[in-house]
């Protein structure tokens, strides 16, 4: 034998290194001082305030050595940041010392470097925080207890702070710097306001911060490193946004516990989203766009407790998609386009002997799936249950076992799925349709699929078969009771490798009434139910149908005619309900004006009627409610409830007797408290206030009191002196200044009075500037409009079709105030004519609306009159124009008012409406028919007058709608006449008309006569003198309401018009002009229409009336520049002796 001996060369091994020493060191901020040598083992250097970490290099100089960092105690230092190279070290202000000890490769050797890096303290806050967001201001002034000034927050202030919350703010943007000091803040909330962007920097230097809140803002996008600085966050909500993607920053905060993206726009996630939270336990992403998941999206996150992705549009879970989630414990999907997500479980060969269960997307719970095996064999241990755990994908390897010299192959399949856990919802566990899993043995071949296609047995959970069954007999009936409503049917496979489908009387699949029982559920109709039991052999060719009709039979009509229950909304059943107990009392308050009657029918096919006591049928008041409604009586209502069983036959009656209580009177209460103090020189005092507690209306008087005639009081409480007080000079009884007069409130039944003392105080006659913003004229077109007034605020004029352009005079009370012009909207308007001295107004067809504004001389008050100018639309177009003339004379105590007016040139219907931009004046107070019915709701009362301003002229507009749409409007002017209700004028009414003044011919002078004559003068070129010119149109506008009688004709208006030009050439003799100018003309007509419209206010010259109505309505009549009151007397009683003289 030959033996051969191979030398090798020996590896000489080195000893270890005993070098210790760095051959470089570095920081991320500051200088090392001195600089860094080998052998210098000590080290200072410096940072800023705003450097609130560090990272330390150090260079070995033999690699093989180790590097740990200690603190001024030598103990470990924590890196503040694991993914970043180096030492990440957090520093406080002041001192912070950082040692860097080096063990070399002998495991003996060390050597220690020491920096101590300075941080700067915080600059002062210079100004406090003024200078940040209002919002952030104010939240961190509201934060800081004692300070209430921004200036005075100081940066220990800021520093203390652990809370800010700011949501529903309405913060629309920040800025850098808005939470800077803020290096205590653990929490802080932006939620529900309008961000959009946020700056750079924003969050910088938070470092104790652990709660951050964006939710429900519009952000899109987050600035790059905006979660730098946050070393602690454990919560981050961005909900509620506007993001198209998950931000790159988050995945960079290894600290978040929760995460919130739901409601949001995501429409697709990265594999990589979530891939550096590995502390992340909750994640919601609901209410997005989702229509897939990446694979691996959710990887690496085994700490993940909740995982919310309900309400996106999810159809299908990736394989894998909940692989490593061990600790999930809450899992929502639902609302997904797919609802519930179906998730498959399956069993798998693990060679011939083995399986395995598996879960493709990973289980989202501990899934203990039972199994069964059949065949030759069974499983292993007899194991009945197989186990995917939590956030597997499969499960350990199950063994099976033959039976002792058999080689046929063992089926295992899996049992009934378990139920979802609480938790966890929108999803839904399947079995994989290649179940049962056949585990062949290794030298098995294939066998030959069964043809048998018959049952072994069939059963019935009722009813019994007919014939008894028999495998080759495919035809059975089957009859059951009514009350069994379903039936389960169980066949028996003579090769349970057969499939058993089950089918209506036309071959449709009839569906499982309950997949939770075994067996096929099928409910029944009343008569046949057709069900066939369709088997299918192994060979997927044979096939046989046992066909069973199950006749359910008729149900037997009910003879129940018992209540269950009987309640009331009101009052209490005495007795207590009871089934068989009929006759019931009850009693309610009279406040209670219906009751709702709620029986409940033994049997639902019950009848029930409701009678009264005469067994008469009793209506249901409100058939929209539940329940009958019956109106009650004061006093005693029988309430019969009538039950007919189903078979019509038997009937039970429950009568209940409810007892409406009487009404309970009381009389008003006066709130108003005595004594009132008014300043002298105005007459207004005050508007009284009573409450009643029945809801009846008020009625004011006076009762007696020493100085009762020296005031007025309204119907409706407003109280005022008849002529202003002045201190100097007192009128009351007692010379004091203080004026009593018993007040009286009544509801019509009861009344309460009150002493009321009304105390005058003393005025500075020194008048300081001027705050009179009222109107002593206003002129359109140079003629003052109708009925205006100085105390009005709102005015309306007309204009005829040609007319383009109107001039404004208003002439205001103070000659120092001032007048500016603006259009409905409050737009200023300019003047369209600057080349006139006055104001020049455009004027479009129908109505025009031009606000004045009257600034007072002190320029600080000013008041708004509304002037609408109605300018009549041009006659070719197919507009409607309105004849109905204003104003129309009713007298008191009637409804009615007119039937309105119009003319039309085609044949659609009018249809009229009262126009709602006017509800401002009197139109609530009247009814307006479609066909032009006017009438109050209301028969008005002279005396006490409910029009706005409570002069007896009511204000409204009207507006006719004919065929597409085309309107017309008009303001109308209702005056309320006084009837004299102590007896009949009808002897004083036979009128000689000698003088002609009667102008209408209706037997009496009046108001109507006044506005005829005035028309007859001024608006002579439209209206003719009664033999030629003028137009019918403008006759019928502006007179055929002052006729007296309806549908006038032409020539009784021509008649009218010549009637009030003989008066104007021959009534001076009998004393017709008024104002004595020596001329009738339209200023005596107006003081006719003033005296006899308006007696109640002016007067009729002898007695009653005011100075200030008098002033207001007739001095601009007369030709003296400044009348008396004893001149405007006169003029009143010239009209009334005109009235006198021609009866």
């Amino acid at each position: 034998m030959t033996l051969t001996v191979s030398v090798t060369d020996a590896q000489e091994v080195a000893p270890a290194s005993d070098d210790a020493s760095l051959a470089d060191l570095s920081l991320s901020g500051g200088n090392l001082s001195p600089v860094f040598a080998s052998g210098t083992t000590s080290y200072t250097a410096s940072v800023s305030n705003a450097v609130s970490s560090i990272t330390v290099t150090p260079t070995k100089s033999v690699t093989s050595a180790t590097v740990e960092y200690l603190d001024a105690d030598d103990g470990t230092l924590a890196d503040a940041d694991t993914g970043t190279a180096g030492q990440q070290v957090e520093l406080d202000v002041g001192e912070n010392t950082i040692k860097v000890k080096v063990t070399a490769e002998d495991t003996t050797t060390t050597q220690t470097y020491s920096i101590v890096v300075t941080r700067e303290e915080a600059p002062a806050v210079s100004g406090g925080v003024c200078d940040r967001t209002e919002q952030v201001r104010d939240a961190i002034v509201a934060a800081v207890s004692g300070v209430d000034a921004c200036a005075d927050v100081t940066d220990s202030h800021l520093s203390a702070i652990t809370s800010l919350n700011l949501s529903d703010e309405g913060v629309t943007s920040l800025q850098s710097g808005d939470f800077e000091g803020l290096t205590g803040l653990a929490q802080l909330v932006l939620e529900d306001n309008d961000l959009t962007t946020l700056p750079s920097g924003l969050l910088d230097g938070l470092r104790a911060l652990e709660r951050l809140n964006f939710k429900d803002n519009e952000l899109s996008a987050l600035p790059a490193g905006v979660f730098d600085d946050l070393r602690s966050l454990s919560a981050l909500y961005l909900g509620g946004n506007r993001l198209g993607a998950v931000p790159s920053e988050v995945s960079g905060v290894s600290t978040l516990e929760i995460v919130g993206l739901a409601d949001n726009q995501l429409s697709a996630l990265g594999s990589g989203d979530f891939s550096g939270l590995r502390s992340l336990e909750v994640l919601f992403l609901g209410g997005n766009r989702l229509s897939s998941l990446p694979a691996g999206v959710f990887s690496g996150l085994s700490a993940l407790q909740e995982l919310w992705l309900g309400d996106n549009q999810l159809t299908s879970l990736p394989d894998g998609v909940f692989s490593g989630l061990n600790a999930l414990a809450v899992l929502n999907l639902s609302g997904n386009s797919t609802d519930p997500l179906p998730i498959s479980v399956s069993l798998e060969n693990v060679g011939s002997s083995e399986f395995k269960a598996v879960a493709p997307v990973g289980a989202p719970f501990d899934l203990s799936l039972p199994v069964s095996a059949s065949g030759d064999g069974g499983i292993e241990d007899d194991a009945e249950t197989v186990t995917v755990s939590t956030g597997a994908v499969e499960s350990a390897a199950v063994g099976v076992t033959r039976a002792h010299g058999t080689t046929g192959a063992v089926s295992v399949d899996i049992g009934t799925l378990p139920s979802l856990p609480a938790n966890h919802s929108g999803y839904a566990l399947e079995k994989d349709a290649s179940l049962p899993l056949a585990i062949p043995s290794p030298t098995e071949s294939e066998p030959v699929a069964s043809d048998d296609a018959t049952l072994s047995g069939l059963t019935l959970s009722d009813g019994t078969l007919d014939p008894v069954f028999a495998s080759g007999t495919t035809s059975y009936t089957v009859s059951v009771e009514n009350s069994v409503s379903s039936i389960t049917m169980t066949p028996t496979k003579s090769d349970t490798n057969a499939a058993v489908a089950y089918l209506d009387s036309s071959d449709g699949t009839l569906a499982d009434a309950d997949t939770g029982t075994e067996g096929q559920q099928v409910d029944l109709e009343v008569g046949e139910n057709t069900i066939k039991v369709q088997v299918t052999a192994e060979d997927t060719t044979t096939t046989a149908t046992y066909t069973v009709v199950v006749t359910r039979q008729e149900a037997p009509l009910s003879t129940d005619a018992t209540l269950s229950g009987l309640t009331l909304s009101d009052g209490t059943l005495d007795p207590v309900f009871a089934s068989g107990t009929t006759s019931y009392t009850a009693s309610v308050a009279n406040a209670v004006s219906s009751i709702t009657v709620t029986p409940t029918k033994g049997d639902t096919n019950a009848a029930v009627a409701y009678l009264d006591s005469s067994d008469g049928t009793l209506a249901d008041a409100d058939t929209g409610t539940e329940g009958q409604q019956v109106d009650l009586e004061v006093g005693e209502n029988t309430i019969k409830v009538q039950v007919t069983a189903e078979d019509t036959t038997t009937t039970a009656t429950y009568t209940v007797v409810v007892t409406r209580q009487e009404e309970l009177r009381h009389a008003p209460v006066i709130v108003t408290a005595s004594p009132i103090s008014v300043p002298e020189n105005q007459t207004a005092v005050a508007t009284l206030e009573a409450t009643d507690a029945n809801g009846d209306d008020i009625t004011w008087s006076t009762n007696g009191g020493a100085d009762e005639a020296l005031f007025d009081l309204t119907a409706a409480g407003v109280l005022r002196f008849l002529s202003a007080p002045d201190y100097e000079s007192p009128s009351d009884a007692d010379g004091n200044n203080e004026y009593v007069v018993v007040v009286q409130a009544s509801d019509g039944t009861d009344a309460a009075e009150l002493t009321l003392t009304v105390a005058v105080s003393d005025v500075s006659e020194t008048a300081p500037l001027s705050n009179d913003t009222s109107l002593s004229d206003l002129t359109v077109g140079g003629r003052t409009v109708r009925f205006f007034s100085s105390t009005g605020t709102r005015f309306v004029t007309h204009v005829g079709s040609t007319i383009e352009q109107v001039t404004i005079i208003p002439t205001t009370s103070d000659s120092e105030a001032t007048v500016a012009y603006f259009d409905s909207s409050n737009n200023a308007l300019t003047d369209a004519d600057s080349g006139e001295d006055e104001f020049q107004a455009d004027v479009s067809a129908g109505r025009n609306t031009i606000n004045l504004r009257v600034t007072a001389a002190d320029r600080v008050t000013d008041a708004t009159y509304l002037l609408i100018v109605n300018r009549d639309v041009l006659p070719e177009t197919a507009s409607p124009e309105i004849l109905t003339t204003s104003p129309i004379s009713v007298e008191e105590n009637q409804t009615a008012v007119a039937t309105l007016e119009m003319t039309h040139r085609d044949d659609h219907a009018v249809h009229w409406h009262l126009d709602t931009f006017f509800g401002v004046f009197d139109s609530e107070k009247f009814n307006l028919s479609g066909d032009g019915v006017l009438t109050f709701k209301t028969a008005p009362d002279f005396e006490a007058p409910a029009d706005e301003d409570e002069d007896n002229d009511y204000f409204l507009n009207v507006f006719a709608t004919i065929g597409n749409n085309v309107n017309a409007s008009k303001g109308l002017t209702i005056t309320v006449t006084d009837v004299d209700e102590a007896g009949s004028n009808a002897a004083l009414d036979a009128v000689a008309d000698a003088y002609f003044a009667d102008a209408n011919g209706n037997g009496r002078i009046e108001a109507d006569d006044a506005m005829i004559i005035f028309h007859a003068i001024e608006s002579a070129g439209r209206l003719g003198d009664g033999e030629t010119g003028g137009s019918l149109e403008a006759r019928q506008t502006l007179l055929s309401g002052l006729a007296g009688a309806p549908n006038t004709s032409d020539d009784d208006l021509r008649e009218m018009l010549r009637r009030a030009n003989v008066w104007r050439e021959v009534g001076v003799e009998p004393g017709g002009d008024l104002n004595e100018d020596g001329a009738i003309d339209g200023d005596d007509a107006m003081i006719m229409y003033y005296a006899f419209s308006f007696e109640d206010l002016v007067g009729d010259g002898q007695s009653g009336g005011t100075a200030r109505f008098r002033r207001s309505l007739l001095a601009e009549l007369t030709d003296n520049p400044n009348p008396s009151d004893a001149d405007l007397k006169a003029l009143l009683r010239n009209a009334h002796a005109l009235r006198s003289d021609v009866r």
